[in-house]
This record gives C-alpha cells, sequence and structure tokens, in this order.
C-alpha cells in the first residue's frame, strides 16, 4: 500500500515544482513581484528562477500590469490585491528578467517587449527608465534599438543612461541602429514619369520602397534620365510616407541631390524639412540622419542628441570587442559580433581584428577567422593591408579566398597567384568565388592572369591532366571576362587568350570563353564566336550566339551564316530579330521557305521587329507579303499566329 502513496506523492512535488514551488508560484504574481523587487536576496534569486522556467505562462498578466490595460480582469484572475499602478515597475522589470533568462522565441519576445516599449513612449518617468533597462534583455530584438534611440531627443539624463546601457547590452543589433548602413546603389529607373507616381502611391510599403530607389536613378544631374522633379517626389516621401523604409530611403537619396546642387531650390526645401524629421520623426535613422544634416546649420539642437549617439555607439563596439574575444562564447556569437563591426570602421578595430585572424587567439575557429577577414576586407587601412597579407596563408580556404580578394581590388598583385590556386579547390562555390574575384583585379593584372592561362590551356591539352585544370582554366576566362566587362578596350591584350580558350577541349572552358568575347570588340572576336556556333556542345553554341548579341549589328553576318545551320537556325533568327538592321529582314526571308517548325517560327517573329523598328527597310513589301501568307498556314498554327503578332507590330492592323 505504500508505493500508491509514494507515487502520489512523487505528483505532487512534481505539481508544485512545475507552479514554481516557493513564493507562491508563477501565478501568484503578486508574491512574485514582491520577492523580485524585495530586499532578500534569496527571494529574488528564487523569483528570477520561477520567471526563467515559468515566465512565459505570466506574460499577459504582466504587459497587462504594466499597461493597465485590461487591468480589472488581470487583477481578478490573479488575485491582485495592492494597486496595480504600484505593481507595473516590478511588472516590467520582470519582463526584462524573462527576456534574460527564458530563451524566449522570437513571436515571444516580441509579446513580451510591446508593453515595454509602449510605456517608453508614455509619461511615467521611473516607468520608462524601467522599460528601457529592461528592452536592453530582448537580444533577439532589433526593434527595441530604434525607440531606446530616440529617448537621446530629450533632457532626461536617467533616462538616456538607461537607454544607452540597454543599446550596449544588445549591441549585436542596436548598431545596425546606430550606425545604420548605407542606402543600396539605385536601381534603374522606369521610363514612364506618370507610372512612377502611380507606384509611389501604392499601399505596399516594398512597393513604394523599390520606386524611391528608381526615382533616386533620375536625380542624378547630366544624364540623360535626369528629371529634377523626382527629388520634390523624393522630399515628399520623407515627410509624408508611412513606411520607416521608404522615409529612410528617400531621405538619404534625397541627401545625393543635395549634394548635386541641382534642382536649384531644393538645399531650402530640404533644410526646411530637416527640423521636422529630427524631432518628429519615429525612425531613429530618420531622426540620425537629419541630425547630421543640421550639425552645422543648427548645432544648438542636435549637438546633444549626436554626442549621445556617438557615446552609445562607443558603449555598443566595447560589448561586440568583448564578445568577439570571449572564448567562453560560442564561435557563432562571437563572429556575428565581428560581423556588426563593419559598421564601425577604425584603425583600433583593424589592429584588433588583425589578432583573431591568429588561430591562437580565435581558439582556431575558422568561422571567427572568416568574419574578421570579411570586416578587414572592407576597410582602406595599412592594418587591414598587412593582416590580410599574412591570412593569405591561412589553413581555411574561405579565409585565403576573402583575403586574396580585397587585397586584389587594393592592386596586390601578389593575391592573383592565391586566387588562381582556389579556382582547384575541391568546393564548387570557393571556384566561383575566386573567379569572381580575379574578375575585380582590373587591367593591371591581365598580364599575370595571362601567364597562368597560358600555362594550364597547356596542361589541359596533355593526356594525364587532371580534372582541377579545367577549373583553373575556367576561372581565369571567366575572370578576364569580367574584368573586360569593367574596363572595355583596355581588355584588349587578353583577347588572343580568350580566343586560345576558346578552342579549349574542354566544353566548360569553350562555353565561358563564349561568354567573354562577347565583352570584346571587333572582327577577331566575332570570328571567334561565330565558329563556336558550330561547337559540337548545344551550350557552347547557345552562349555564343548571346555573346555575337552583344555584338550588335556587326554581329550580322556571323548570324545570318548561321541561318544555314538547322542546329541554330532558329537561336541565329532571334538573335538577328534583336540587334539587326533593315538589311537583315532579306536573309530573314530567303531562309523562311525552307524553315521548319520552331525555326520558322522565330524566323516570322524576327521580321516583325526588324520592321517594327526599321520601317522604311527595302525588303518591307516583300516581308509583309511572307508574313501574310505565314498567317494563313492551316497546318502551322503557331508560325501561324507569330505571323498574326508580327504583322501588327509591323503596323498592319489585324483584321
Amino acid at each position: 500500500m505504500r508505493r500508491p502513496v509514494l507515487w502520489l506523492l512523487s505528483l505532487g512535488c512534481i505539481a508544485l515544482a512545475l507552479a514554481g514551488c516557493g513564493g507562491g508560484g508563477a501565478r501568484d504574481v503578486e508574491k512574485l513581484l514582491a520577492d523580485l523587487t524585495g530586499e532578500s536576496a534569496r527571494a529574488r534569486s528564487r523569483a528570477e528562477r520561477t520567471l526563467a522556467e515559468h515566465g512565459r505562462s505570466v506574460l499577459k498578466p504582466l504587459s497587462s500590469i504594466v499597461t493597465l490595460k485590461e487591468i480589472e480582469k488581470t487583477a481578478k484572475d490573479y488575485n491582485l490585491k495592492r494597486d496595480p499602478q504600484e505593481l507595473r515597475i516590478p511588472a516590467a522589470r520582470a519582463l526584462g528578467v524573462i527576456a534574460a533568462k527564458a530563451s524566449l522565441a522570437r513571436s515571444e519576445a516580441e509579446t513580451a517587449a510591446a508593453p515595454l516599449l509602449e510605456v517608453l513612449k508614455g509619461g511615467d518617468r521611473a516607468l520608462r527608465i524601467e522599460a528601457a533597462k529592461a528592452l536592453g534583455f530582448f537580444t533577439q530584438l532589433s526593434a527595441p534599438a530604434n525607440d531606446l534611440i530616440l529617448t537621446f531627443r530629450e533632457a532626461d539624463e536617467e533616462l538616456v543612461a538607461a537607454a544607452t546601457e540597454a543599446l550596449a547590452r544588445n549591441a549585436l543589433r542596436s548598431v545596425y541602429f546606430l550606425a545604420p548602413p548605407e542606402e543600396p546603389a539605385v536601381a534603374p529607373a522606369e521610363k514612364e514619369w506618370e507610372r512612377l507616381l502611380e507606384r509611389i502611391r501604392s499601399t505596399d510599403d516594398d512597393v513604394r520602397l523599390d520606386t524611391v530607389r528608381e526615382l533616386a536613378a533620375l536625380i542624378v544631374p547630366d544624364t540623360a534620365a535626369f528629371n529634377p522633379k523626382a527629388a520634390s517626389v523624393l522630399l515628399e516621401r520623407v515627410a509624408e510616407d508611412k513606411g520607416r523604409d521608404v522615409r529612410y530611403a528617400a531621405l538619404c537619396h534625397c541627401v545625393r541631390a543635395l549634394k548635386s546642387g541641382k534642382p536649384e531650390d531644393f538645399a531650402e526645401k530640404l533644410h526646411n524639412q530637416l527640423p521636422v524629421s529630427f524631432g518628429k520623426d519615429d525612425d531613429s535613422r530618420v531622426a540620425l540622419l537629419a541630425a547630421r544634416l543640421l550639425r552645422e546649420r543648427k548645432p544648438d539642437l542636435v549637438a546633444t542628441f549626436l554626442a549621445r549617439v556617438a557615446a552609445a555607439t562607443k558603449e555598443a563596439e566595447g560589448h561586440l570587442f568583448a564578445a568577439a574575444k570571449d572564448t567562453s562564447m560560442d564561435s557563432g556569437s562571437r563572429a556575428d559580433a565581428i560581423d556588426a563591426l563593419v559598421l564601425l570602421p577604425s584603425t583600433h578595430r583593424d589592429e584588433e581584428l588583425a589578432k583573431l585572424l591568429d588561430p591562437k587567439v580565435s581558439g582556431n575557429h575558422a568561422r571567427i577567422r572568416r568574419s574578421a577577414a570579411g570586416v578587414l576586407a572592407t576597410s582602406a587601412s595599412d592594418a587591414a593591408a598587412k593582416a590580410l597579407t599574412a591570412a593569405m596563408n591561412d589553413e581555411d580556404s574561405v579565409v585565403k579566398l576573402v583575403a586574396a580578394q580585397a587585397l586584389g581590388r587594393r592592386g596586390n598583385l601578389e593575391a592573383v597567384k592565391y586566387l588562381v590556386a582556389l579556382l582547384g579547390d575541391d568546393d564548387a562555390g570557393i571556384r566561383a568565388d575566386a573567379a569572381g574575384g580575379i574578375g575585380t583585379l582590373g587591367a593591371n593584372a591581365i598580364p599575370a592572369l595571362l601567364t597562368h592561362l597560358d600555362a594550364s590551356l597547356k596542361r589541359l591539352a596533355g593526356a594525364a591532366a587532371p580534372r582541377s585544370e579545367k577549373y583553373t582554366a575556367w576561372g581565369i576566362v571567366t575572370g578576364l571576362g569580367r574584368i573586360a566587362e569593367q574596363i572595355g578596350p583596355a581588355a584588349a591584350p587578353a583577347l588572343d587568350a580568350i580566343v586560345a580558350a576558346a578552342e579549349s577541349t574542354d566544353e566548360d572552358v569553350r562555353r565561358v570563353a563564349a561568354v567573354a568575347l562577347g565583352h570584346f570588340a571587333g572582327d577577331a572576336a566575332i570570328a571567334a564566336l561565330a565558329k563556336r556556333l558550330k561547337d559540337s556542345d548545344e551550350s557552347v553554341q547557345w552562349h555564343a550566339l548571346v555573346a555575337l548579341e552583344r555584338h550588335g549589328n556587326a554581329a550580322t553576318p556571323a548570324l545570318t551564316q548561321a541561318l544555314d545551320d538547322e542546329a541554330t537556325c532558329a537561336l541565329a533568327a532571334a538573335s538577328l530579330g534583336r540587334v539587326g538592321d533593315g538589311e537583315a529582314v532579306k536573309p530573314l526571308l530567303d531562309r523562311l521557305g525552307t524553315a521548319k517548325d520552331e525555326a520558322k517560327a522565330e524566323i516570322v517573329w524576327a521580321i516583325g521587329e526588324l520592321l517594327a523598328r526599321n520601317p522604311t527597310s527595302p525588303h518591307k513589301t516583300a516581308a509583309l507579303a511572307a508574313l501574310g501568307a505565314a498567317s494563313r498556314l492551316a497546318d502551322a498554327p503557331e508560325v501561324a499566329r507569330t505571323a498574326r503578332y508580327a504583322l501588327v507590330k509591323a503596323g498592319v492592323k489585324s483584321e
């Protein structure tokens, strides 16, 4: 009979434990808050332990107490006897303890932070200070940083101190608000102004953000796309848009217009808006950028705010450095801290990160060294260059790759041999990135790359060439093609080597050589591509055709010749339709009668495109007659449909 009794007693203890034994359990919220804020260290420890274990179960009542929303129901459900007003500060502190110790999921953290963010904007000074302190423990959230920084606009030094402490504690996320990344490069703009105006008034924040970036392409003076009205629209978004990201992006691009000096009256309009954005905007990035722009004009208005931001940034930087060096933390957390330092460039930072490239200091964690190299790669300091030079001998391929890419961009030709060596890596991602790195090296690297390519092609032609050799040749040719794309005629010395690569025994090397030849001007490149139109590999043929299109109308003879081959006829016809002139209609008409299926449809389409662009072509009458006949082909419905479309493109009204 004893066993059942013991069993029941055990269940009772487990139930008590789950309820939070000692101190009345998690549901005894009032006792829990009293212990948490009392003088007894033992009671505080017990309360913190209960919140860590069972805090999720009291998020709702704690939120209600902090905000006083639905407080009557909460008081009844949780048997609160004290005035809820007296419990607000302890409840705010409890939410911070839960965030710090309960390993909340992101959705749970958002729920717990919401009441704190609400009262942070309220009028109860003591509660605001407690909320600011608690928000520092929500390290999985970035949103609190925004509202904490906005408190820097106020005069309350104790609140500012609490916000600064919280920002430093959550430095990993705070730094992206204290030193926000630059707005991405502008996107190509739509040609239709009315369409842009329609999109900028969309209810979708993402659509408006994309449109802001398109409008930014129109405020670059001395370009064909320049439109002075775009600057006014961007300023309107700064003042009125409901989307924080949209306002920030618009203000960033307004700064570009300000620097250009056009339109002439824009500077005054922007400076009239800046004090409003600084004092009223609820996005800390907008307030910070506005403050920096106002630094000289209105120092009395923004100096204190900027000084507080600088102090908080320094505190956050200190926490990031401490985390990066803390060997008790896992390598992922340390690497995250290093990555965040990319926003805080300084010689001191580079010197400290250089130390972490030493395996002894990094604990031989490749991920930490990769992050350190990645941040140093963004720096132009001598300390960074010295550290990256040493890192090219690292045992980790990614570290070597990042270092070599960065040094190559700085003109260090020693990096060439390291990038070429990485082209033979077993990891396809490393090979691709190494090829991409070669593509950034510029004209000075071409002689060294040609030496490596010549040797590689010779080895590849040998019967016993290792498989890695094809990767080396592939990567160098790919890189040279990208260099040619960037620097144009200055890459001409590499043309002969690319033509030689186009004759390689390996189809992958021939394919990337064809792509590269599209970036070299002149008859030699076109002739080499024309040969590849008869390549035994269809992929090489296709890439050669695409590359020929890059040469425009100069490629017409080669494309015309490709019409005779059944294998390339359809592709060549489509290419002629895109790049040919009025004379290109004639060879298409000559081939139309003997072409089959897909090729016939592509020829018909191409004729329509050419007539649309060249309405005075001497072959227009014959072409329209041929299209009319093709539109009535009962046994080739796809050709007939395409012909009808082509006639419409050529300006012939459909019947």
